[in-house]
């Protein structure tokens, strides 16, 4: 990722810590999906019955895992077509830590699922957390991509706007489903 001035207010600093952990940087798209991908679910969850919280956070995280391997798999069969190589344990090494990135994508919405433990919510609640938290960094991959561009405050905020639109489309699948 390019670096950013070291002459920045610190809120901003913590931002660039933050999504650079986040960020894969040779599979961003991946941690964009594994969000998207939770985000769905959680909507889902949110209102299908009254799930605990204990099935919210395996229903993700299950489906996380499965998506993981799937696309490691996909990744690694894709490899083999276009190589005309053999199966490997270095090449599907290779996959599964290239499509990592889809699980960093999903931590901070199950994390927010887990935290709704501390406060005595319901699985409604920690999907609802989830979902929210997910649609949050939807708008802060598109604020950020536009700071990592050097793009001005009004593009910024048109990013920032791309990312809503996205989040108000997982709003409307939520809508649909409850």
């Amino acid at each position: 990722m390019k670096s950013l001035s070291e002459e920045e207010p610190s809120g901003l600093k913590l931002l660039d810590r933050l999504m650079s952990w986040i960020q894969a940087e040779d599979n961003p798209e991946g941690v964009i999906y594994g969000n998207v991908t939770v985000a769905a679910i959680c909507a889902i969850e949110s209102v299908s019955g009254d799930p605990s919280r204990l099935q919210v956070f395996e229903a993700v995280l299950v489906t996380m895992l499965v998506y993981w391997l799937a696309h490691a798999y996909a990744a690694l069969t894709a490899t083999r077509y276009r190589q005309g190589v053999g199966w490997s344990r270095q090449l599907f090494r290779d996959a599964l830590t290239n499509e990592w990135a889809m699980l960093r994508g999903a931590s901070f919405p199950l994390l927010a699922i887990l935290l709704t433990d501390l406060f005595a919510s319901t699985g409604h609640r920690s999907a609802l957390a989830g979902f929210y938290v997910a649609i949050s960094f939807i708008v802060l991959f598109e604020a950020y991509a536009a700071r990592l561009a050097r793009r001005s405050w009004l593009e910024t905020l048109g990013n920032a706007l791309v990312g809503l639109l996205i989040g108000c489309a997982l709003i409307a699948l939520r809508t649909l489903l409850g």
